[in-house]
């Protein structure tokens, strides 16, 4: 079973050079040291076969014949998120800035040998295990695989996509696919999710759920009204994220309030970590229920529901059953201009 820091298999790597020696070179030493390569000469095909066989990681050239290797990460991107790195033969700041802005998790100055290279693959693979693994752990996924944490996100009766501190998905299921091949949701030219009805306000929420911003109101972002559907997107952060360089991480849920407004414990689970109890605790206070009321209803003591409200408090950052309350009443009411 594939953990955080360890592997079940060799590493995939696509390398991406349209310099045959370059090419040959990197690959062979790839190979000898234990992984396994897929080599392309251009950025086409490199493409196609990203869709069919993802790697765990891609070592792009910057200057491909048909397309830039920043423009090409930005397609991979799209497609499905993995760590991508880029070469180049000069260290130039501009290039840098667009690639890094683009999602790109690193970029090297060639020449550059095969040893060289291995330090920073292994760099980003880990990184990648260990995001993945706390984002299993924060929906209750359990394990850390990438099928299992796949089907478990598919399984949610909504559209969540998970973005990083510079609004990039690096994960979304199936039916937040649904939403960005309907064009609902968009991912802009350097790849961070937007909105196509409403990005002025989408924005906000993210940046707030990142911990970059303070919220302009409290309230879900209305993305599409019509007979037959009302979308709104919610954000909260991943609590006790990554933290050995600060990365922040949010959740994205996208909600049909026209199917009802039921708080399901899969959706408060995987916005605020919330257990199945706490979960049924803020139902019981959002039905009006008073805490002495829910007590009799389910069997508990007052210990236990305050012990549960504590919990609740910290990871929602609220501070008393009224904001508790609020937070989660304007989860289902998109806010109105």
């Amino acid at each position: 079973m594939e953990q955080a820091g360890t592997r079940e298999r060799d590493i995939l790597v696509m390398l991406v050079d349209d310099d045959p020696i370059i090419l040959e070179l990197l690959s062979t030493g790839l190979t000898r040291a234990g992984y396994s390569v897929d080599a392309c000469a251009e950025a086409k095909g490199a493409l196609e076969r990203y869709q069919t066989n993802t790697p765990d990681v891609a070592v792009l050239d910057v200057g491909l014949p048909d397309m830039s290797g920043t423009d090409l990460a930005r397609e991979l991107l799209r497609a499905e998120y993995r760590p991508i790195l880029i070469l180049s033969n000069h260290n130039e700041q501009d290039i840098v800035r667009r690639a890094i802005t683009s999602g790109v998790v690193g970029y090297l100055v060639k020449p550059i040998s095969a040893e060289q290279l291995i330090p920073s693959l292994e760099t980003s693979v880990s990184r990648h295990l260990e995001r993945r693994g706390h984002i299993a752990s924060h929906i209750g996924a359990g394990t850390v695989s990438s099928q299992h944490l796949s089907d478990v996100m598919d399984a949610f009766p909504f559209a969540l996509l998970i973005v990083d501190e510079h609004h990039h998905p690096i994960y979304r299921n199936a039916r937040a696919r649904r939403l960005l091949d309907d064009g609902t949701l968009h991912m802009d030219p350097v790849g961070r999710l937007r909105s196509s009805a409403n990005s002025s306000e989408l924005v906000p929420i993210l940046s707030h759920a990142l911990g970059k911003a303070e919220p302009p109101r409290l309230g879900a972002v209305l993305l599409d009204d019509r007979p037959t559907r009302r979308l709104h997107a919610w954000a909260s952060p991943l609590i006790d994220g990554p933290d050995s360089d600060g990365e922040r991480l949010a959740a994205v849920a996208v909600f049909d309030s026209s199917l009802g407004r039921a708080y399901t414990w899969e959706a408060l689970k995987t916005l605020y970590g919330l257990t199945r109890k706490e979960t049924n605790l803020v139902n019981g206070l959002l039905e009006g229920q008073s805490l002495d009321e829910y007590c009799g209803a389910n069997f508990v003591t007052a210990n236990t529901v305050r012990t549960h409200l504590k919990s609740i408090y910290r990871k929602t950052g609220t501070n008393r059953q009224a904001e508790v309350v609020r937070l989660f009443a304007s989860m289902f009411m998109p806010v109105e201009d």
